[in-house]
Protein backbone atom coordinates (compact mmCIF):
# COMPACT_ATOMS: atom_id res chain seq x y z
CA UNK A 1 0.00 0.00 0.00
CA UNK A 2 2.93 2.35 0.73
CA UNK A 3 4.20 2.65 -2.89
CA UNK A 4 0.66 3.32 -4.13
CA UNK A 5 0.13 6.12 -1.63
CA UNK A 6 3.54 7.57 -2.54
CA UNK A 7 2.61 7.67 -6.23
CA UNK A 8 -0.85 9.10 -5.56
CA UNK A 9 0.55 11.94 -3.44
CA UNK A 10 3.60 12.68 -5.61
CA UNK A 11 2.23 12.14 -9.11
CA UNK A 12 1.30 15.81 -9.48
CA UNK A 13 4.96 16.83 -9.04
CA UNK A 14 5.26 16.33 -12.79
CA UNK A 15 3.27 19.55 -13.19
CA UNK A 16 5.88 21.84 -11.63
CA UNK A 17 6.14 25.33 -13.08
CA UNK A 18 9.19 25.10 -15.33
CA UNK A 19 8.76 22.73 -18.28
CA UNK A 20 12.54 22.16 -18.47
CA UNK A 21 12.43 20.31 -15.14
CA UNK A 22 12.16 16.53 -15.28
CA UNK A 23 10.67 14.56 -12.40
CA UNK A 24 11.59 10.93 -11.74
CA UNK A 25 9.45 8.96 -9.32
CA UNK A 26 10.34 5.55 -7.91
CA UNK A 27 9.06 3.72 -4.87
CA UNK A 28 10.27 5.90 -2.00
CA UNK A 29 12.44 8.36 -3.93
CA UNK A 30 11.87 11.42 -6.06
CA UNK A 31 14.50 13.01 -8.25
CA UNK A 32 14.15 16.27 -10.12
CA UNK A 33 16.44 17.44 -12.89
CA UNK A 34 16.73 21.22 -13.12
CA UNK A 35 18.55 22.71 -16.10
CA UNK A 36 19.76 26.19 -16.94
CA UNK A 37 22.59 27.56 -19.04
CA UNK A 38 24.18 29.80 -16.38
CA UNK A 39 24.91 29.62 -12.64
CA UNK A 40 22.57 32.43 -11.54
CA UNK A 41 19.70 31.10 -13.63
CA UNK A 42 20.25 27.59 -12.31
CA UNK A 43 20.13 28.79 -8.71
CA UNK A 44 16.97 30.83 -9.33
CA UNK A 45 15.28 27.92 -11.15
CA UNK A 46 16.26 25.53 -8.36
CA UNK A 47 14.82 27.82 -5.67
CA UNK A 48 11.61 28.33 -7.64
CA UNK A 49 11.25 24.59 -8.10
CA UNK A 50 11.77 23.96 -4.37
CA UNK A 51 9.13 26.57 -3.53
CA UNK A 52 6.66 24.96 -5.94
CA UNK A 53 7.33 21.46 -4.61
CA UNK A 54 6.92 22.64 -1.01
CA UNK A 55 3.57 24.23 -1.91
CA UNK A 56 2.36 20.99 -3.52
CA UNK A 57 3.42 18.98 -0.49
CA UNK A 58 1.65 21.38 1.87
CA UNK A 59 -1.51 21.17 -0.27
CA UNK A 60 -1.46 17.39 0.28
CA UNK A 61 -0.73 17.79 4.04
CA UNK A 62 2.81 16.44 3.60
CA UNK A 63 6.21 17.86 4.44
CA UNK A 64 9.67 17.49 2.94
CA UNK A 65 12.51 16.05 4.97
CA UNK A 66 15.18 18.67 4.27
CA UNK A 67 17.80 16.52 6.03
CA UNK A 68 17.51 13.96 3.22
CA UNK A 69 17.56 16.48 0.39
CA UNK A 70 20.72 17.01 -1.64
CA UNK A 71 21.72 18.00 -5.13
CA UNK A 72 24.29 16.93 -7.68
CA UNK A 73 25.50 19.51 -10.18
CA UNK A 74 26.67 17.89 -13.40
CA UNK A 75 29.60 19.67 -14.99
CA UNK A 76 32.32 19.10 -17.54
CA UNK A 77 35.92 18.46 -16.49
CA UNK A 78 36.91 21.97 -17.71
CA UNK A 79 34.16 23.74 -15.75
CA UNK A 80 35.07 26.09 -12.91
CA UNK A 81 34.20 24.43 -9.62
CA UNK A 82 31.47 26.52 -8.01
CA UNK A 83 28.70 25.48 -5.69
CA UNK A 84 25.18 26.77 -5.50
CA UNK A 85 23.97 28.37 -2.30
CA UNK A 86 20.53 26.82 -1.93
CA UNK A 87 18.80 27.68 1.34
CA UNK A 88 15.16 26.73 1.77
CA UNK A 89 13.30 27.27 5.07
CA UNK A 90 16.60 28.14 6.78
CA UNK A 91 18.09 24.77 5.76
CA UNK A 92 21.01 24.57 3.36
CA UNK A 93 20.79 21.94 0.64
CA UNK A 94 23.87 19.72 0.54
CA UNK A 95 25.95 19.46 -2.64
CA UNK A 96 27.22 15.89 -3.24
CA UNK A 97 29.76 14.58 -5.76
CA UNK A 98 27.83 11.40 -6.57
CA UNK A 99 24.43 9.82 -6.01
CA UNK A 100 23.00 6.32 -6.12
CA UNK A 101 19.56 5.83 -7.58
CA UNK A 102 18.12 2.38 -8.21
CA UNK A 103 21.60 0.83 -8.13
CA UNK A 104 23.18 3.26 -10.59
CA UNK A 105 25.93 5.46 -9.14
CA UNK A 106 26.30 8.75 -11.02
CA UNK A 107 29.05 11.28 -10.32
CA UNK A 108 29.20 14.98 -11.20
CA UNK A 109 31.66 14.84 -14.15
CA UNK A 110 29.88 11.69 -15.48
CA UNK A 111 33.03 9.53 -15.40
CA UNK A 112 31.19 6.49 -13.95
CA UNK A 113 34.24 5.70 -11.76
CA UNK A 114 32.15 5.29 -8.59
CA UNK A 115 29.72 2.98 -10.38
CA UNK A 116 32.38 0.65 -11.79
CA UNK A 117 34.14 0.39 -8.43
Amino acid sequence: MGPWLFLIYNNDLRKIRDNDNKVGLSAGDTSITVTNSNQEGLEATFKTTLTDITARFEANFLSLNFNKMYYLEFRTKNCIDTTLDIIHFNTSTVNVTYIQCLGLVTDDPLTWNNHTE
